[in-house]
């Protein structure tokens, strides 16, 4: 082989055809992860509520920024369907209701953990960054879970709050809440 062999600059078809075998190798490599991934969605009712509801049943009700997320798999007994878990760590930015830590962990059902991909359909997703107002009541293991599923996690852009089938002035639901009290 000579010096020049070694030296010479890729021509262009070279460089699409590795292009095109880095794309085609990833592809390979995402189809054969979901094929492998455990999907599971749960759907239920859950009563609607008003603000009014979700203040008068909250411990605490709290303005925050999510931290950091983490999940866990509780393994089934028997044939049943594995259940993910999502603890989500949010940082206190105030309180309206409660006298919670400054950071504290909410606990929702779903979420990704290995191989297991669960959708709960009623319960809220955090993601690391978001701002929200969250109507929270403590579980038995210490952790705490919102009032009312999703309905009792607002996300804040702007100044507007909206859980998914409402949406209003931050402003606004921060009266309803001192109202509601």
């Amino acid at each position: 082989m000579s010096l020049a062999a070694v030296t010479a600059r890729p021509s262009r078809a070279d460089i699409l055809m590795i292009g095109l075998l880095s794309v085609g190798i990833i592809f390979v490599g995402l189809v054969a992860n979901v094929m492998s991934t455990k999907f599971v969605r749960t759907t239920e009712t859950v009563p609607a509520m008003t603000v009014s509801d979700l203040t008068r049943f909250a411990d605490v009700i709290v303005t925050a920024r999510v931290i950091s997320q983490s999940n866990e798999v509780l393994q089934p007994l028997g044939d049943r369907i594995p259940t993910v878990l999502t603890h989500t760590t949010l940082s206190v930015l105030s309180r309206h209701k409660g006298t919670p830590a400054s950071e504290i962990v909410v606990t929702t059902r779903g979420g990704r953990n290995g191989d297991v991909l669960q959708v709960a359909e009623s319960e809220p997703t955090f993601s690391v960054g978001d701002r929200v107002i969250v109507f929270l009541f403590m579980t038995r293991d210490g952790t705490y879970a919102p009032v009312g599923a999703y309905q009792g996690a607002f996300r804040v852009r702007g100044d507007i709050a909206s859980n998914g089938d409402l949406q209003l002035a931050e402003a606004k639901l921060m009266d309803a809440i001192a109202r509601g009290q």
